[in-house]
């Protein structure tokens, strides 16, 4: 019997700064179906494409 995968399902969570958004990062990274791509909006990533724009 194959089991295939579901299609990906992207999703998004905000929260406010110091509210254990790192941990929580941690914790879905861990899961070998989830991956987190960080603070993709956090204006001072320098690898950001456009960075200056968000200011």
């Amino acid at each position: 019997m194959i089991h295939s995968l579901p299609s990906p399902e992207p999703f998004v969570i905000l929260a406010m700064p110091r509210t254990g958004t790192h941990y929580l990062e941690a914790l879905l990274n861990d899961h070998p179906n989830i991956l987190s791509n960080g603070e993709l909006l956090n204006s001072y990533d320098e690898n950001w494409p456009d960075k200056d724009r968000l200011r």
